[in-house]
């Protein structure tokens, strides 16, 4: 009985193996992370469900945390999917980790013609007379985007 020579021999087979291996590494080094990242977001709770951030260059909500992920509800309806390695390894700003939340958003509709500087003065005093706002910081209003209303 003849057997079939492929000219596989064991040292050519370790450098496949070997090149494998280094390529499934560097492959799982992100996944790794990210999941290393999840368990410590969990873990230590910088960022919470409902907590208002800014990474990557993005505003919204947090919305769900995940072991590899995490989602941000954006103003505009949409989700951006953040891997949380870039929660441990970014600068983050989280405007609700404050004793008192500090920031909210309030969908307003005004028209067109209306006096936007006057609005937010409006806003910003309205809230300085509240009994809940403190004075320190000041109260401020900003206007994260414009968009048509939507017919009635």
């Amino acid at each position: 009985m003849h057997g079939l020579s492929l000219g596989v021999t064991v040292k050519s087979m370790t450098w496949v193996v070997s090149a494998l291996s280094v390529g499934i590494g560097f492959g799982l080094q992100s996944i790794v992370q990210n999941f290393v990242s999840g368990i410590i977001l969990m873990a230590e709770r910088p960022v919470s469900i409902g907590d208002v951030v800014d990474i990557a260059g993005a505003h919204g909500e947090v919305a769900r945390i995940s072991v590899r992920s995490t989602n941000i509800k954006l103003a505009d309806g949409s989700t951006m999917i953040v891997p949380n390695s870039q929660f441990i390894t970014s600068a983050v700003r989280n405007a609700t980790r404050a004793e008192k939340p500090g920031v909210f958003t309030i969908p307003l509709q005004v028209p067109f013609t209306s006096d936007l500087h006057k609005a937010m003065n409006v806003m910003t005093s309205t809230l300085a007379e509240c009994e809940n706002v403190e004075a320190q910081p000041v109260p401020t209003a900003s206007i994260t985007s414009v968009a048509e209303a939507p017919p009635f």
